[in-house]
């Protein structure tokens, strides 16, 4: 979705106008957000499917998925109303 973020932006912009556009700005932001922070959960992934650890840090996990929680549910609420929207 990032490689085409710009296409997709014009796209929406064009078809549905400029409040649209703005509204999946604010989409992306919050998608970057939560895969920046899922990106984070890969050195613990890594050890685990290496066999260096049997289960995740819940110390280094616990943090990062805390902080992903709230994103989503923004996430899926903007979603949810940027679609009806476009109808």
């Amino acid at each position: 979705m990032r490689k085409r973020e710009y296409v997709n932006l014009a796209l929406v912009h064009r078809l549905w106008g400029k409040k649209l556009a703005n509204d999946f700005t604010e989409i992306m932001s919050l998608v970057k957000q939560i895969d920046d922070l899922i990106h984070e959960l890969n050195t613990e992934a890594v050890a685990v499917v290496s066999g260096k650890q049997e289960t995740a840090n819940l110390a280094v996990t616990k943090p990062i998925t805390d902080n992903i929680k709230p994103l989503v549910k923004d996430l899926e609420s903007k979603i949810r109303l940027f679609l009806i929207k476009l109808y």
